[in-house]
């Protein structure tokens, strides 16, 4: 459990500077799936 804990406050962390930013990471994720999809209706 000792080497779990430092991973997981790294993923807080992480989180935590990730925070203002996810209407970016959001839009570019919906962006993803768009692209994906119309990819594998035309394939």
């Amino acid at each position: 459990m000792t080497s779990i804990r430092p991973s997981m406050d790294h993923v807080h962390a992480l989180g935590m500077w990730l925070a203002p930013r996810y209407p970016t990471w959001i839009a570019l994720f919906t962006l993803a799936a768009a692209f994906t999809l119309i990819a594998a209706v035309v394939v």
